[in-house]
């Protein structure tokens, strides 16, 4: 299992739960400090990270090299949640918006293909 830990001062880290150890550390994602990113999700094998920002955009993480695989944009609406299926083929986002109470959920294909709502 792995930790994520982020810090205001737009540093975050990921850590390993069963043996404590640093697996991988965060300066910024996409030039905001890590917890602006409203949504944050591990998928259930834990290959890939995402993370959503208020800009609406989802980036998705491969957590081996790190490296950004999948960017899915929703206009300008933020990411409030996140979450994988359990099969980690779909990404379900929340959507928040501030002005109201309403809300909504875009579901894309997160595969290797993803991108697909």
């Amino acid at each position: 299992a792995r930790l994520l830990a982020a810090s205001g001062v737009g540093k975050g880290a990921v850590w390993s739960v069963e043996d404590s150890g640093l697996m991988h550390e965060f300066l910024a994602l996409q030039g905001q400090p890590l917890w602006m990113n409203l949504a944050i999700a591990f998928s259930p094998g834990e290959d890939r990270l995402a993370t959503g920002d208020p800009q609406g955009v989802v980036h998705l993480w491969d957590t081996n090299t790190w490296e950004e695989v999948l960017r899915l944009y929703n206009g300008q609406t933020p990411i409030g949640r996140l979450s994988f299926s359990p099969d980690g083929s779909r990404l379900a986002a929340g959507l928040f918006l501030y002005r109201s109470a309403a809300g909504g959920l875009r579901i894309w294909d997160a595969g290797p293909a993803g991108g697909q709502p």
